[in-house]
């Protein structure tokens, strides 16, 4: 598509920021799964409050 249709004095840029992007999609993808881990893990060991209306007239 870059070369076919793209600007072509960008097309070196264009390509080089792709493949950039190419090679960072799994450690992306590794880094949500750790977060989302964390995250479990910190709701896990969190305590848990019962809403009553007061609350969420506090909160409001």
């Amino acid at each position: 598509m870059v070369v076919a249709h793209g600007d072509q004095s960008l097309k070196d840029s264009i390509l080089s920021q792709l493949d950039n992007i190419d090679k960072k999609i799994p450690t992306l993808g590794e880094n949500a799964i750790n977060s989302i881990q964390r995250i479990e893990e910190m709701m896990g060991k969190s305590e848990i409050i019962n809403i009553t209306d007061e609350i969420k007239l506090r909160a409001t």
